[in-house]
């Protein structure tokens, strides 16, 4: 998992990658936030087979497959599923 606060922008962004074969369960913290928005986006980014990599020759192995929108609170529960 990786992280970084863009203070001029009022953003967190959170980067999670589950290259394993099962689901992860993940709890996020952001009480220390300030001035957090109320809505959030969700990328969610996915290839067919867990060990895909994008390359110059084929750059679309690994792609948006959905966004979805969500209300955003200080503690999340995420379920994070195999990219595939």
């Amino acid at each position: 998992m990786s992280y970084r606060v863009m203070t001029e922008r009022k953003e967190v962004i959170v980067k999670l990658v589950n290259a394993e074969a099962g689901n992860w369960k993940v709890r996020l913290q952001l009480d220390k936030a300030k001035n957090l928005a109320s809505k959030g986006t969700k990328i969610v980014l996915g290839g067919d087979d867990r060990f895909d990599e994008n390359s110059f020759s084929d750059p679309l192995k690994i792609v948006r497959k959905s966004p979805s929108y969500r209300e955003l609170a200080m503690n999340l529960l995420l379920i994070v599923r195999p990219i595939r």
